[in-house]
């Protein structure tokens, strides 16, 4: 327990210390560039993540669980990762590709927006190292992939500084993301290599074709599903861009960097706890679902405290942080962090669908959430701008996250969880287990 505890406070650390450094800075930038401008900035940035579900290739979740049940196999976790390194460069580097020829096609007469979209695209193959943070993760010692983090996020954000402090153009701005990915890259392959074993030796037998075929047929549902998952997140600032202004644009993106400044939370908690709870899968299913409860209750308590502070602060938070030019912000602030309850919820329950096989049932769930949000969308922008984009993805997610596991007989016991996590709250009653048929999962 102590190691988890630990763990979680190495997490807590690095994103904390994220969080505020990377607040400020950002602030700071968006102070810099104006809301126009900043708005430009988010879309650049934005643009090739479409393709981050195709280059990450859904192998997180799936290698977790892989890591956790090889935990006494060291050689087995050494090949794991190797393979998955391997995937995740190749995927990666063929979703490079597909950005750079989408871009050129949409965006080959506005010069300065195509240059920046194809420098921001290089994160789609310098994601494969999370394969080593995953690890890591698995093996509850947070603290090694943290410090490569930390270091490569203190160097960029000293670079950030210079660069508003000497008043760089834009481009810079984007080559610093590019440097600080590069950085935790190399980083990471390094500390690997020195703390447990040389990822490039026979790779050629951790390379292994049936293996992939396998990782291949298990992972697809959470690619799509994680592609679906990016268009019901993202898809909003897209329309933005489309059907209001770059002024909107910018406005939504800084009530964003507070609204999903805190979803890192859920990942740090459902990450510690997920391997220890993991262990009761086999031999006790009734612990093992009372342990998951105090985690949903956990990560309901958090999620809804956040929310109350943030919409309640929302207004002067925005005034002190970005300034006049951003005033508008604070409304759209206030609204879009009640999302953040769903996130936390949905983040809690994902390795929950992943043990029952649940997984094109979260794809039809994703895809599902990600209409509703296009449709919400269409209607609620030409509207209410960056407001609407607020109202459209706090119903959709409450609708893909939650109610939607009403609807499946095999769901239904996560609903049941998730709805008890909601009375825990709401009658402040010490956590207690949710009543459910365990046969039924």
């Amino acid at each position: 327990m102590w190691k988890v505890i630990a763990n979680i406070g190495w997490i807590f650390f690095d994103r904390v210390f994220r969080l505020i450094v990377g607040v400020l800075v950002s602030v700071w930038v968006a102070r810099y560039l104006g809301p126009s401008e900043f708005g430009i900035l988010n879309y650049a940035m934005l643009f090739p993540t479409v393709l981050m579900s195709l280059a990450g290739f859904g192998l997180t979740n799936i290698l977790l669980i892989d890591f956790v049940a090889a935990n006494n196999d060291l050689e087995k976790q050494h090949r794991l990762t190797q393979l998955g390194l391997f995937i995740k460069l190749m995927f990666g580097s063929l979703a490079y590709v597909i950005s750079c020829s989408l871009n050129y096609i949409l965006n080959k007469d506005n010069p300065v927006l195509f240059q920046l979209i194809n420098l921001t695209g290089v994160i789609l193959i310098l994601q494969s190292s999370d394969i080593i943070d995953t690890y890591f993760q698995s093996q509850t010692k947070a603290k090694l992939s943290i410090v490569v983090k930390l270091i490569a996020f203190g160097l960029a954000s000293l670079l950030r500084i210079y660069a508003l402090k000497n008043d760089k153009k834009i481009n810079f701005l984007v080559v610093i993301n590019i440097i600080e990915s590069l950085l935790v890259y190399v980083l990471s392959l390094m500390v690997y290599q020195q703390k447990i074993s040389s990822l490039f030796s026979n790779i050629s037998q951790a390379v292994n074709l049936k293996l992939i075929k396998q990782m291949i047929q298990t992972a697809w549902p959470i690619m799509i599903t994680e592609f679906f998952v990016f268009v019901y997140m993202r898809v909003d600032q897209f329309m933005i861009e489309e059907l209001s202004t770059n002024r909107e644009l910018g406005l939504y993106g800084a009530a964003l960097r507070l609204s999903e400044a805190w979803y890192f939370i859920a990942g740090a908690i459902t990450t510690s706890f997920y391997p220890k709870i993991a262990e009761y899968w086999l031999i006790n299913r009734e612990k093992f679902y009372n342990q998951y409860q105090s985690l949903l209750n956990i990560l309901t308590y958090m999620s809804i405290g956040l929310s109350i502070f943030v919409s309640v602060s929302a207004n002067r938070l925005i005034e002190v942080l970005y300034g006049p030019d951003f005033q508008q912000a604070g409304s759209i602030l206030s609204v879009h962090i009640w999302a953040g309850v769903f996130v936390f919820i949905g983040v809690g329950t994902n390795n929950l669908m992943i043990v029952n096989n649940l997984q094109k049932f979260v794809l039809i769930k994703t895809i599902t959430g990600a209409l509703l949000n296009v449709l919400l969308n269409f209607w609620l922008i030409p509207l209410y701008g960056a407001m609407g984009a607020s109202i459209a993805t706090f119903i959709s997610y409450g609708f893909q996250a939650y109610l939607l596991n009403y609807f499946l007989k095999e769901a239904r016991p996560i609903f049941n969880l998730q709805s008890q996590s909601f009375i825990n709250f709401i009658t402040l009653k010490r956590p207690i287990m949710a009543k459910f048929n365990f046969k039924q999962l």
